[in-house]
């Protein structure tokens, strides 16, 4: 009996000594916390013991505060991280996914911080009691938040929502800080949002089609919208020649396939997956009368346990506007002059003749990616003109003929606007042929037009302020 009491209380005090190690075991035996602000985070921040009984690797302890500036006589907030109170344990320091999972911990409470901060600017002259209030809201929204993130993700175990989260807040990051988001081409009129800034590529494919693409590899997928230009003649998206030339292939399968509009124009959303590299495609095509667009978020797994994907790609899809980017170019042609070398009528030369100079057409084809004509209401027109395939060292003078009226400017890189003046254009169809001419070799007199040519029918009246590129 004596016995049993004795482990009896030696299990107590055990116990007891558990109960009142752990405190002070999760502050460092009172160790001063150290603070640092919202940042970039690396392992070196994570300055507390590793807490014993877990499977997890990892935790973070941040925080909002709200503070007064007695000089400047404003509330502001602020996230911080308590870095005695934050630990990993030491296997955990090779994980650069357990970092991020982490990081995006401290960019929720980075997200309220700045939340609190659009409220104290939208509502300057509130009093500390109010301030107080809607801060303690925020907090309790922070910790839902918090434990959402942890939870829907499985502590980022499930990776397609691990990376939906990390697209939500870095959306709501973007926002809180004043930052729409939006990627404008100001050449196809193509809008969209994109939650980091995209990386931009542009070229022509082996078709002879130019294009212009803004792409994010983040989040597990690949973000892109591309615009490409269209050619004479090519009509409206064919839904049956897309599948038949596009996704007939031996490893494609359509999963889905949707029909919409976008400003009136058909739109085809389609899920296709990729049996060969294991990927599967969400795609939306758009057209309008000079553009075809296509959107495109693209991940490894097919159309199961992907739902975190498919909600990336739908928020991406939705984001996606036409506009007429019209404005924005006559703002730059008020200021922006290209220099020009020659302008006058488009004459034969003889042969024989070795001191005029000359060009030679070459076939017609895309070398390079254009915005117009866009007309003034008195005739003028602009072009906005992206060379593509030939770097702007190798360029002489870029060459617009209107009517075989010809308009010759000197090189300034590869992207030029041409303010072309105005002309009797709204009784017949404009001729119209833009290029340019690379430098002259010594041995040749005469040198290769590279251009594309345009039968503008209808002259199209431009607004000068109906756009926006926010």
């Amino acid at each position: 009996m004596a016995r049993f009491v004795k482990l009896k209380l030696g299990a107590v005090g055990v116990s007891l000594f558990i109960l009142a190690f752990i405190p002070l075991y999760r502050t460092k035996f009172y160790a001063p916390p150290s603070k640092t602000r919202w940042k970039e985070l690396t392992w070196a921040d994570f300055q507390g013991w590793s807490r014993p009984f877990t499977g997890w690797g990892a935790s973070i302890a941040s925080e909002i505060y709200l503070e007064y500036d007695s000089l400047q006589q404003q509330w502001s907030a602020y996230a911080s991280m308590n870095q005695v109170a934050s630990w990993v344990k030491s296997d955990g320091k090779d994980s650069d996914k357990l970092l991020t999972h982490e990081q995006y911990h401290f960019n929720i409470s980075e997200v309220h911080a700045r939340m609190m901060n659009d409220y104290i600017v939208n509502n300057p002259d509130k009093s500390k009691e109010e301030y107080l209030e809607k801060f303690y809201e925020l907090r309790q929204d922070l910790d839902r938040m918090q434990d959402d993130y942890d939870t829907q993700g499985d502590h980022s175990l499930i990776r397609h929502l691990q990376h939906r989260w990390e697209y939500k807040i870095d959306s709501m990051l973007q926002k809180y800080n004043g930052d729409l988001g939006l990627t404008a081409d100001l050449y196809s009129g193509a809008k969209v949002y994109f939650p980091t800034p995209p990386k931009y590529y542009d070229g022509i494919n082996d078709d002879g089609t130019a294009y212009r693409i803004f792409q994010v590899d983040q989040y597990g997928v690949s973000i892109a919208v591309s615009s490409f230009q269209m050619t004479e003649g090519v009509g409206q998206i064919d839904i049956d020649l897309l599948k038949t030339n596009y996704y007939n292939k031996d490893s494609l399968i359509i999963r889905r396939h949707k029909t919409d509009t976008v400003q009136n124009y058909p739109a085809y959303r389609i899920v296709a997956y990729d049996t060969a590299s294991n990927q599967t495609r969400h795609h939306l095509w758009i057209q309008n009368e000079d553009y075809r667009f296509k959107l495109t978020v693209e991940h490894y797994g097919d159309t199961v346990n992907v739902a975190g994907y498919y909600a990336i790609a739908d928020s991406f899809f939705d984001s996606f506007d036409l506009f007429d980017p019209s404005s924005y170019w006559f703002e730059q042609a008020t200021y922006r002059k290209e220099t020009k070398i020659w302008s006058g009528k488009a004459e034969t030369t003889d042969p024989s003749d070795q001191t005029t100079s000359c060009f030679i057409f070459t076939n017609s084809s895309k070398h390079g990616f254009l915005r117009g004509p866009m007309f003034r209401e008195d005739g003028s027109f602009l072009i906005a003109y992206e060379v593509l395939e030939h770097p702007d060292s190798l360029i002489e003078s870029m060459v617009i003929i209107a009517d075989e009226e010809v308009f010759s400017y000197k090189n300034s890189g590869t992207e030029y606007l041409f303010d072309i003046p105005r002309r009797s254009l709204h009784t017949k169809p404009l001729d119209l042929y833009v290029g340019y001419l690379l430098k002259k070799d010594s041995s040749s007199r005469c040198e290769p037009y590279y251009y594309e040519w345009q039968l503008v029918e209808k002259p199209k009246q431009s607004s000068l302020s109906t756009t926006s590129v926010d």
